[in-house]
């Protein structure tokens, strides 16, 4: 899922979506924050896993908050 936000100085994309660290392992959550200004991608960029359950917890939330 992918949420973009526009503004003055460029633009801020949240991509949520799940990842797997090997083909044995279930997959996790994620979410990424990232800011373009200038077509570029600027110093402001997050990416959040799901290494503990409370991350995980909070990641689903945050990405099922933004499907509504």
């Amino acid at each position: 899922m992918v949420k973009r936000n526009h503004y003055k100085e460029g633009e801020g994309v949240r991509v949520c979506g799940m990842y797997q660290l090997n083909d044995n392992s279930s997959a996790l959550p994620f979410v990424a924050n990232i800011d373009v200004r200038d077509g570029k991608f600027s110093g402001y960029n997050q990416l959040l896993l799901s290494d503990t359950e409370a991350n995980q917890a909070a990641i689903t939330g945050i990405c099922q908050e933004k499907q509504q």
